[in-house]
């Protein structure tokens, strides 16, 4: 029987040649890179990458740390404000807020702690930013059976909401750096008890947690970050809670 070893190989790497050609080449913007050069001087702190064209004819985007901007295309004049599409209705600003807040927590989701349906059984997703002082944050847990059992995934984060340094912060170090994260939050949120272990012993991403929540301009816990982006702030019954989930499905 003869050897296909070989000959598949070459014809793999002709489809992958075929496949890199046929695609489109990204086509040069000479306006939006002039536009880029004047605001370099202009807004220094705001990446190239930031400036992009916007739907609106005429104006620019520029985001930077979830704070979102226009400019003119002549780099003139900055609008300060959200993008309304005055025929559809659509809150453009916002759909680019949701995408940006969605980006930075899954970004996050390797720090996270994970209450989940069995592998493969997640129909959606969705971030909880929880503080273990938080009376909302514990009503919310309680429900975590039910959430998971409808098919959504949960992700914790920690937005300790007296700041930091505080009792809160501390105590969310000390989840954090037990070797069993998910069942001492559990008991934490459900039963006030945390672990002994001295605050910051391992190294944690309590603070960075903390810090988007702040940049993403979230104002308070629980604050959950929807399949879209969109947040839905406070405590509501599971049955509540997977319906805003399914109304808000990732795009």
């Amino acid at each position: 029987m003869p050897r296909l070893g070989g000959w598949l190989r070459t014809l793999a790497g002709l489809l992958c040649t075929l496949l890199a050609a046929s695609a489109p080449a990204q086509q040069p913007d000479p306006e939006l890179e002039q536009i880029r050069d004047k605001l370099a001087k202009s807004l220094p702190d705001v990446q190239r990458q930031n400036i992009v064209r916007s739907p609106a004819p005429g104006l620019y985007e520029i985001h930077q740390a979830h704070a979102f901007g226009y400019v003119t295309a002549d780099g003139r004049y900055l609008v300060s404000g959200d993008l309304i599409d005055m025929q559809s209705g659509a809150r453009l600003t916002d759909q680019r807020r949701n995408q940006e807040r969605l980006q930075s927590v899954l970004d996050q989701a390797g720090n996270a702690i994970v209450f989940a349906p069995p592998p493969g059984q997640a129909r959606q997703w969705v971030t909880i930013f929880t503080d273990v002082d938080c009376h909302y944050c514990k009503l919310l847990h309680k429900e975590i059976d039910a959430i998971n059992d409808a098919g959504i995934g949960v992700r914790y984060l920690f937005f300790s909401k007296d700041g930091k340094p505080s009792q809160a912060f501390d105590e969310a170090q000390k989840v954090w750096c037990d070797v069993d994260r998910q069942g001492v939050l559990s008991t934490a949120l459900l039963t006030g008890k945390l672990p002994r272990r001295a605050a910051g012993a391992c190294p944690n991403p309590v603070e960075s947690q903390y810090e988007l929540a702040k940049a993403m301009g979230l104002r308070g816990t629980p604050a959950t970050i929807l399949p879209d982006g969109s947040v839905l702030y406070g405590f509501v019954k599971a049955r509540e809670f997977v319906k805003q989930v399914d109304e808000h499905p990732a795009r």
